[in-house]
């Protein structure tokens, strides 16, 4: 699934036009980047920081029905959204959740090191805790507390 970003200026000001995963892939890609006016577009410098972590792991359970449709995904009890640096992470904790709980496996970006689960709302826990211990003990991540709402 890949989703695109419209981005429309006007005086000054950027509008944007996307659904929740191009805001997420979006503000993911300018955490310590850039945009560079080159003319007639726009260029994306991405700066990393040296080092593997988990950035974010939050679970937002029971989600309303006009959220899962934004977000472009079917009901679900539960969604688990995860960022990874360096990117490539986000394949290992998409494998690792999925074989730890019976979640789905939306949406994995190895460029932004975002992922995005969904399922019951305990198997969503099990899945991101795994994957967060999985990538700390056998990898050296940087962990990140798994946070809900």
């Amino acid at each position: 699934m890949y989703a695109s970003i419209k981005v429309i200026e006007q005086n000054s000001a950027v509008l944007f036009k996307c659904n929740f995963i191009s805001f997420l892939i979006y503000y993911v890609l300018h955490i310590g980047g850039a945009l560079v006016d080159g003319g007639d577009r726009l260029r994306v410098i991405q700066e990393y920081v040296p080092g593997k972590q988990v950035t974010l792991a939050h679970i937002i359970r029971n989600p309303k029905d006009d959220l899962c449709n934004k977000v472009g995904i079917h009901k679900a009890g539960a969604i688990g959204i995860m960022t990874i640096t360096p990117g490539e992470g986000a394949i290992i904790a998409a494998d690792v959740a999925s074989k730890s709980s019976t979640v789905n496996v939306d949406f994995v970006d190895r460029f932004t090191g975002c992922v995005i689960v969904t399922g019951e709302v305990a198997s969503v826990e099990n899945a991101l805790r795994a994957a967060v211990i999985s990538l700390k003990d056998i990898l050296g991540f940087f962990p990140a507390e798994i946070s809900y709402t």
